[in-house]
């Protein structure tokens, strides 16, 4: 069933309509006629089902059914060095098809990248709507704005559950990590193209454990999906609840 986004409604509304530009993809692209059901999602977790009442400039729906969705647990956190180009666009894609909570781009001292404008944070909203409509998750991905490796460490909470991806560490790997029963966050650091100084790694070190993805050396957006994915495998969040 097509899915689409809309502005949160009130709980004894029975119609709403969808914004221009989601109405033209489905008068344009989609075709979808009067009577053809959708489903609706409000980014605050209420999933509806409805059916398409009128087809204009604002497609109009009514609203059949709806419930709430909670968020999944624990919440994973992606802190990622900028990267250049549009590996940026591709990681907020996978981050949200994978289930990430929250991106958190960061700068370092061998970021490349630019700090981001309100135009390109923008289209990261955008993809990554795009991909919740495409991957049936509810809740958007956070996407913090950019800031300084220094500071979000110094934002973690103590007992925050964290842990830095370093090329360089050869004791311990992501997948022998055994992560608390009742986790509720986990931190994952991942650097840029250029990866982490020195005196970053020390820094990190204080705060978090240092695991690897094994002896291959990847670029940052395939160690992105790599870890991910171990991250959602070791804290059940790959399981069918």
């Amino acid at each position: 069933m097509r899915r689409f986004p809309i502005a949160p409604i009130r709980q004894a509304q029975t119609t709403t309509h969808l914004d221009r530009e989601e109405s033209r993809h489905i008068r344009k692209i989609l075709r979808l006629q009067k009577g053809d059901r959708i489903e609706l999602f409000d980014g605050m977790g209420m999933v509806y089902q409805a059916t398409i009442s009128k087809i204009g400039k604002e497609v109009e729906v009514s609203i059949e059914s709806g419930r709430q969705s909670l968020p999944p647990q624990p919440y994973i956190h992606l802190h990622l060095g900028l990267l250049k180009g549009k590996k940026m666009d591709f990681i907020i894609q996978k981050a949200t098809e994978l289930g990430v909570h929250a991106i958190h781009p960061f700068t370092s001292e061998f970021t490349e990248a630019r700090l981001p404008k309100g135009q390109k944070t923008e289209r990261w909203h955008k993809i990554s709507l795009e991909a919740c409509k495409q991957c049936g998750r509810n809740w958007p991905l956070i996407i913090k704005e950019s800031a300084p490796l220094t500071e979000q460490i110094q934002d973690l909470a103590r007992d925050a559950t964290s842990l830095l991806l370093w090329e360089a560490e050869k004791e311990q790997a992501l997948g022998d990590i055994a992560l608390p029963q009742a986790l509720q966050d986990l931190h994952l650091f991942i650097g840029p193209e250029g990866g982490f100084s020195p005196t970053e790694v020390a820094l990190c070190r204080q705060h978090m454990a240092t695991v690897s993805l094994g002896p291959l050396t990847m670029r940052a957006e395939t160690a992105v999906i790599a870890a991910l994915s171990l991250a959602l495998f070791l804290s059940g969040r790959m399981h069918h609840k």
